[in-house]
């Protein structure tokens, strides 16, 4: 019997070893504070304990949410790149592979990185990139 599953992408895998590491070091807060304080000091400071998580996930939420909002901004003051779809940093690339004349030198490496791109796209995206090489 073959296993038709899809290989998860490395966004997929990513996603679930930060969810991993996330779990553990919440295990691990929780587990040193049952034995720095006692499970029945726990047990009466737990609306407290509470509170502090909530508000621990919302400050994330909303860091995370003025992240989304304000990317460009971050992208230009943390890569120096304003457009969040990388075109300018693409040919500014390109021309420094051309003006050095490295083209040749990594073929090799740039067809492996073109497969591995193309590889971790999805249907529709090949689709898309298909029908925009036709237009």
């Amino acid at each position: 019997m073959e296993n038709n599953m899809p290989k998860p992408s490395r966004g997929e895998q990513l996603d679930k070893w930060s969810r991993s590491i996330i779990a553990m070091v919440i295990g691990i807060i929780t587990g040193a504070l049952v034995i720095s304080v006692g499970l029945p000091t726990l047990g009466a400071n737990l609306p407290k304990i509470l509170i502090a998580f909530l508000a621990l996930i919302i400050i994330t939420g909303l860091l995370a949410t003025w992240v989304v909002f304000r990317k460009e901004r971050v992208l230009k003051r943390i890569f120096g790149v304003s457009d969040t779809d990388l075109g300018e940093f693409n040919r500014t690339a390109r021309a420094l592979i051309d003006k050095h004349g490295l083209q040749s030198q990594f073929t090799t490496e740039f067809a492996e990185l073109q497969q591995t791109f193309a590889r971790e796209l999805t249907r529709e995206q090949q689709l898309a990139g298909a029908w925009k090489q036709a237009a």
